[in-house]
């Protein structure tokens, strides 16, 4: 039997949900561009007035430059359920 390894990512427990959204607005973001997001996350962000852009792909660079360019739009893709690692239903 093959076994997947341990996840390297941490869990983020229900009380620390928001800690991220309002230290990056405490820290003067004023964009988030993002493959996809938690309807709680995006609700802070908004509340806080920083911009998020949803359903981004490939190179963070290249998703940056189109964004400054004026090419890149939220699709609205809100995660509902993450049923695995990196995918939102």
């Amino acid at each position: 039997m093959v076994s997947s390894p341990p996840s390297s990512r941490f869990q983020i427990r229900d009380i620390d949900r928001a800690f991220l959204p309002n230290f990056l607005a405490d820290m003067g973001v004023a964009v988030i561009i993002s493959g996809g997001m938690g309807g709680g996350a995006v609700d802070i962000f908004n509340e806080r007035s920083v911009e998020v852009v949803l359903g981004a792909q490939g190179d963070a660079k290249t998703a940056v430059e189109s964004y400054l360019r004026g090419k890149l739009h939220s699709t609205g893709s809100i995660c509902h359920e993450h049923a695995h690692e990196h995918e939102c239903h």
